[in-house]
């Protein structure tokens, strides 16, 4: 094989490679247009639910721990407490026997 061929035999591979990484790229470019469209379409025909229904209710900080609840007491009461970060009891309501007012 002489200089000439090689360098024409190297030309076509080059041409073969770019053409395959141009529809290499092109197929990449169309796969992430339909991903972002399926991920963003997702939530466009979504409404809020009507109602939510639940006993018990927690809202935790963001280490984890606990700082409210809204639940049904056992006598069928509705309570919404109020924690610190200490995880003690701060309010209540309505407020309990183990919570009293400072006057």
């Amino acid at each position: 094989m002489s200089a000439g061929e090689s360098l024409q035999h190297l030309s076509l591979r080059l041409d073969a490679m770019e053409r395959q990484n141009r529809r290499l790229r092109l197929g990449l470019l169309a796969l992430g247009v339909l991903f972002l469209c399926g991920v963003l379409g997702a939530g466009l025909g979504r409404t809020a639910p009507a109602r939510v229904e639940a006993r018990h209710f927690i809202l935790t900080d963001d280490h984890g721990g606990m700082r409210g609840e809204w639940s049904i007491d056992s006598d069928g009461a509705a309570r919404l407490r109020i924690y610190g970060q200490d995880g003690k009891e701060e309010a209540s309501l309505p407020p309990s026997m183990r919570v009293v007012p400072v006057r």
